[in-house]
């Protein structure tokens, strides 16, 4: 997003002195999240009289820092953020067996996985199906990892091959931190359910900075939702 974009976000009208800030709200129970962690809002040349309780959409055009001639616009959705492994899995990825929960998170298995190579194993977790229990390594080299593991869970682990390294993750974490601590909200790393171990977070908007500082990373080890965004 550059200056002078025609952009749209949605949210509350909130009063600001003489003009309004537009808080973002979003579809959920991340919403919830967002609020208890601050929040993020932009500051609008619409007047005070606007605010309101209830949910718009605001369009104008991007200062850099504002909406100006900002005008509310018939409703968009608010955004929703990307969906976790909690919320389903995808079926390329279901093995065919099932073993009961405390098999998957057996002492064994937590032991060949702390003594895997971070560099190698991303992430491993257990995940319950309507039948039983699988589980679920996100890796970057299989074979070790088969190797540790398959003999334990036979075919109720699955085993998802990434291109990111956590040296990827780390470049995230300190850009979250130092770079984009204003108007973003880290909501963390989770496992996609297609067996992706990624960092997720909100931003006020995606600014040419901030593509430019994470260009190094693989871009498919984050999913980053912006809040505001292009008309």
């Amino acid at each position: 997003m550059t200056i002078d974009d025609a952009v749209f976000a949605t949210g509350l009208l909130v009063s600001h002195g003489a003009t309004t800030r537009l808080h973002a709200v979003t579809h959920g129970l991340y919403d919830q999240f967002i609020r208890d962690a601050g929040g993020i809002s932009v500051a609008t040349d619409l007047p005070a009289t606007w605010a309101s309780e209830d949910v718009v959409t605001v369009e104008g055009m991007w200062t850099g820092e504002s909406i100006r001639d900002a005008h509310v616009v018939d409703l968009i959705a608010p955004i929703s953020l990307p969906a976790r492994l909690g919320d389903g899995i995808d079926p390329d990825i279901v093995p065919a067996g099932r073993l009961a929960r405390n098999e998957i998170l057996a002492p064994a298995v937590h032991s060949l996985t702390q003594e895997l190579s971070d560099e190698t194993l991303l992430f491993y977790c257990a995940y319950k199906m309507t039948d039983g229990w699988i589980g679920i390594a996100c890796v970057t080299d299989p074979a070790p990892v088969e190797h540790a593991l398959r003999p334990i869970l036979g075919d109720a682990l699955a085993v998802v091959k990434v291109e990111w390294t956590p040296h990827d993750i780390r470049l995230i974490d300190a850009s979250f931190e130092y770079d984009f601590s204003d108007g973003l909200v880290s909501i963390g790393k989770f496992m996609h359910p297609a067996g992706h171990f990624t960092a997720h977070a909100l931003v006020r908007i995606i600014t040419p900075e901030m593509a430019s500082t994470l260009s190094p990373v693989d871009p498919n080890a984050i999913i980053l939702t912006s809040w505001i965004q292009k008309a």
